[in-house]
């Protein structure tokens, strides 16, 4: 709980300002050895009190020289901060009574959301609750939601998600001018270190996004992952990135580019942050600033967004496919869907007719295979990811608005934001350019979560998170292989962890914190983490991982292993540092080229050793995973096994068993939407750990979306 005292009336009987003073400040310091954290209360919400009254009047020190207070006036200050806070309004769910003592926010996404509507509305500064918040703001309306959001800038994606659900955020959006709105997205883009994109809204790259052999047909397009590069179509409109998966009526293209860049990015790293960050992302959004750019070629296709009636003379085929109904809640056991007649037109326009029926909605399959390059031959596609004819194409349709927030006051769940997409095989006539990802939307987050707490016995998990910091995973390996793995930091976190428990632990795959983790990813417990893979033939320890150990990694000797056409550079200590597959087995010189990015070309090179390897093997407790991920755990875990066991000072020449000295943790984590807070009871702190500083707070971390906390304290 964020903890700030504005005004604390002081009653003295000396009446000379020095003597008040020094009172003053007695009262302040004594106030601040005070624990205002009620047991059992989110760390991450804020409660803002309008008058609390002292709990135990001349009680709050034991003597006139006491430097702390007293625990029996700490203790009765939680009780009634505990009761106030099951009292407290909910701003976000409705209207509060004016006499309320006590408003509730879950987290600060909830609190800025807040703060716009009232603010807009004009009725902020008659509200007791935000007098502090707007002492520190501009006095004009927008102005002062612009300086809130730019401050803040990495709850603004959980802002806007929030105003969605309400159907607010188009007015706040439309409030800015094109100035504001790209100055707090650019600072966005900052907190979630996403800066390319802000270069590419000002200087679109003149690039083209045709595949390698502009030759290929519609069934040899490649596809990277769920990516799909396409011949570009002059003749299609060119549509953001985001149409995939947010309809018209809540990003309207109306809005113009800088407020529709704001609004589709921002509800893009609140919903899918894994599409953002690819680099398919960056080109279809270079492609649609581009085309903003040429007026004429946008008048040009106006004749695409004509309604369908006016296109009722152009020759059509036909085809019919099934969408479940937006309406009906998700996961209801018997799902509405309507049947609607697919009619490609002469001019390439979709027309969509048809009524509904009750069936059970088909599942949308996903499209996975590795694109080649030019040297290098190409695995096969992700034995996880089901195949999808290449034929198949998708199309949207526009949503209604989703449903208002839930009217409880104890109410601390958000709606999700569900992308209306639909996919069906025919012979479409014309294929969007540079499409992004076209996988399923990501089923509702499990709102028994959202803003609630639960207990774990892997609460050590977390503690890698500061392990994918420092390695800076995923990215760093996808800048050395070049490649977009398609897997996101969640992703990583739960295959790392899985793959540190032994077998024989398999009854800890039941703890709640593995659907936790599936649920901070945005994805069902039941899709295994990595699904949407996209492997490379080529991988590489970054530089900067060997020169960063906390204990020195020697190159001088290297072990060569050659498998066919694979060849890997593996480290005495037990660790590859590169694997990689050439179309015929590598020559001598080839392997000592590759060598010769870690070294000068001194090092001694000499054939594999089968001997023992504590530090290899890939096997993650509780799922199954396809032969391409398994191969790039196999490169990847055996160096952060190495890391940690340098770390938690055991030893190298056997196998660790990182359960036990790291992973079994019993902690309680609490879960919103921006923050993610881990609290532990000091009395258990491991000595290793604390010393390796694993449990150092994270703070905010832009890959994993959120500001991630340790807490440390008695009875936690």
């Amino acid at each position: 709980m964020a903890g700030a005292v504005a005004t604390v009336p002081i009653r003295s009987r000396r009446r000379d300002p020095d003597s008040r003073l020094s009172v003053g400040l007695r009262v302040s310091h004594l106030l601040n050895t005070v624990d205002l954290q009620p047991p059992g209360f989110s760390p991450s919400a804020t409660l803002i009190i309008r008058r609390f009254r002292d709990p135990m009047p001349r009680q709050l020190q034991p003597d006139a020289w006491a430097v702390h207070s007293t625990t029996a006036w700490e203790r009765a200050a939680q009780s009634g901060l505990t009761e106030l806070s099951r009292r407290a309004a909910r701003p976000a769910s409705g209207f509060v009574p004016l006499n309320s003592n006590a408003v509730l926010f879950t987290d600060q996404s909830e609190l800025l959301a807040c703060l716009a509507r009232d603010l807009l509305s004009g009725s902020a500064r008659s509200l007791w609750w935000w007098r502090a918040v707007l002492r520190a703001l501009p006095s004009t309306a927008v102005d002062a939601i612009v300086s809130a959001w730019r401050r803040d800038a990495r709850y603004v994606p959980a802002a806007l998600a929030q105003l969605v659900s309400r159907g607010e955020a188009l007015s706040v959006i439309s409030a800015f001018t094109p100035a504001q709105a790209l100055d707090i997205f650019q600072e966005v883009a900052s907190s979630f270190e996403i800066g390319n994109l802000c270069s590419l809204f000002h200087q679109p790259l003149q690039i083209s996004f045709r595949p390698r052999d502009s030759g290929k047909t519609l069934g040899d397009i490649r596809s990277v992952g769920t990516i799909h590069e396409v011949q570009e179509s002059t003749s299609n409109p060119t549509l953001p990135p985001w149409d995939k998966f947010f309809s018209d009526s809540i990003i309207p293209p109306a809005l113009g580019p800088e407020r529709s860049t704001l609004l589709g990015v921002g509800l893009c790293l609140q919903e899918i942050p894994r599409i953002v960050r690819g680099r398919h992302f960056a080109q279809a959004f270079a492609h649609w600033r581009q085309s903003t750019l040429q007026p004429s070629r946008t008048t040009e296709n106006a004749s695409h967004l004509r309604p369908i009636e006016q296109r009722a003379d152009s020759f059509i085929t036909e085809d019919r496919l099934k969408i479940s109904d937006p309406a009906r809640p998700p996961g209801a056991q018997e799902a509405r869907v309507i049947e609607i007649e697919v009619k490609n037109a002469s001019d390439g326009s979709v027309v969509l007719l048809g009524s509904g029926s009750s069936h059970h909605p088909p599942a949308l399959p996903t499209h996975e295979v590795a694109a080649p390059t030019s040297d290098i031959v190409q695995q096969d596609a992700p034995e996880t990811a089901p195949a999808r004819d290449a034929a198949s194409s998708t199309i949207k349709l526009p949503s209604t608005p989703p449903p208002p927030i839930p009217g409880d006051a104890g109410s601390t769940t958000l709606p999700r934001i569900h992308p209306l997409s639909v996919s069906f095989s025919t012979e479409p006539k014309i294929i969007a350019p540079d499409a992004i990802p076209a996988e399923s939307p990501s089923p509702p987050k499990d709102n028994a979560y959202i803003g609630e707490s639960f207990q774990t016995e892997l609460g050590g998990i977390l503690f890698l998170i500061n392990v994918l910091k420092a390695l800076d995973l995923p990215r760093s390996i996808e800048t050395e292989c070049r490649r977009d793995l398609g897997i996101s930091s969640w992703e990583l976190l739960e295959l790392l962890g899985r793959c540190l428990l032994a077998p024989s632990e398999s009854h800890l795959t039941s703890d709640p914190v593995w659907e936790a983790i599936a649920l901070l990813d945005g994805r069902s417990t039941a899709t295994p983490p990595g699904t949407h893979f996209a492997p490379s033939n080529f991988y590489r320890i970054p530089e900067p991982w060997i020169s960063s150990a906390s204990a020195p990694i020697s190159l001088e000797k290297l072990q060569i292993r050659q498998r066919g056409s694979l060849l890997e550079l593996w480290h005495p200590n037990g660790f590859p540092i590169l694997s990689r597959r050439f179309a015929k087995q590598a020559s001598l010189d080839t392997v000592r080229k590759e060598a010769k990015y870690f070294t000068d070309g001194s090092a001694e090179l000499s054939p594999f050793q089968n001997s023992p390897r504590p530090h290899a093997g890939c096997h993650p407790v509780g799922i199954r995973i396809g032969k391409p991920l398994r191969r790039f755990l196999a490169f990847l875990l055996p160096y952060v096994r190495v890391r940690l066991a340098q770390s938690l000072g055991l030893p190298l020449d056997r196998r660790p068993f990182f359960a036990k000295s790291l992973l079994l943790q019993r902690a309680k984590i609490w879960i919103t939407k921006t923050h993610v807070d881990l609290m532990m009871d000091l009395n258990n702190a491991s000595g290793r750990i604390r010393l390796s500083g694993l449990d150092a707070t994270p703070g905010w971390v832009p890959s994993f979306g959120h500001v991630i906390t340790f807490h440390f304290g008695k009875g936690n």
